[in-house]
């Protein structure tokens, strides 16, 4: 005779109607916890995570921690930042340019997120906002680094008048003490071929800064001997009202 098994039957027939409905209930609360506790990660290491990531050119993976961040806390301007920047990294401007908008709007003193801003806009092929954007910039601040960073764009997006007028501005600000406004210059006259007016300003740039690279660099190019008689003093000299470029508003003590 066949000996029948003990176990024929599968093993949710072992329960009634209402016990299986009560498991189902129960597995389901089980995985929403499950969800909720990874979704509920504290906002410090959402924000760890993605800067681990970020730091070694995960910028996918640093995007996912901050986006992360972000759904919890959209109000934070750091983070939307960094956000930006990843995008940014990834190549991905039009996102990169909504998230750095929204940091600028919360923080626009903020020189990171007007330069990245900046940055995005460029990549973005905005050229029209950008320029309106750098332009409300040295309206609102009218500081030396402003009217730096509009003629330096200007010039990027085919606006050499109004760049050039810009970089003239920011240098005559500047009151002739900081190596960046007249490499600036030096690197305009480079760019048309002006090679006079190119070398001046090499060497103005070379009396506030003789260890400046580029300007060492380009003066080999260009055949230059560089020493102390070499250096000249910027004809900006005493224009301006500060002997360092903090960022104070034009025009005040600093």
């Amino acid at each position: 005779m066949k000996k029948t098994s003990t176990i024929d039957v599968a093993p949710t027939r072992c329960f009634g109607p209402a016990a299986r409905i009560l498991l189902s209930a129960t597995v389901a609360a089980v995985s929403a916890l499950a969800c909720s506790n990874q979704g509920n990660r504290p906002l410090h290491a959402m924000r760890a995570d993605g800067d681990v990531r970020y730091d070694v050119g995960d910028f996918a993976g640093a995007a996912d921690h901050y986006q992360q961040y972000i759904d919890v806390k959209p109000s934070d301007p750091e983070i939307r930042y960094k956000l930006g920047r990843s995008y940014l990294e990834m190549g991905m401007y039009r996102e990169a340019r909504q998230n750095l908008q929204v940091a600028y709007d919360m923080s626009p003193d903020d020189e990171r997120y007007i330069d990245s801003l900046a940055e995005s806009l460029l990549n973005a092929g905005e050229n029209e906002y950008l320029y309106a954007f750098l332009t409300k910039v040295v309206n609102e601040r009218g500081r030396a680094a402003d009217y730096l960073r509009l003629g330096e764009y200007g010039l990027k997006i085919g606006n050499p008048d109004d760049a050039v007028a810009a970089l003239f501005t920011a240098a005559k600000l500047d009151g002739g003490f900081n190596a960046r406004y007249q490499v600036a210059l030096a690197r305009f006259y480079a760019d048309v071929g002006d090679r006079v007016n190119e070398v001046q300003r090499l060497r103005m740039a070379y009396s506030l800064s003789p260890n400046n690279a580029y300007v060492l660099r380009r003066a080999a190019e260009l055949g230059e001997i560089v020493g102390p008689t070499w250096a000249l003093t910027p004809t900006e000299r005493g224009l301006g009202r500060s002997p360092t470029d903090t960022g104070a508003p034009a025009g005040t003590a600093r």
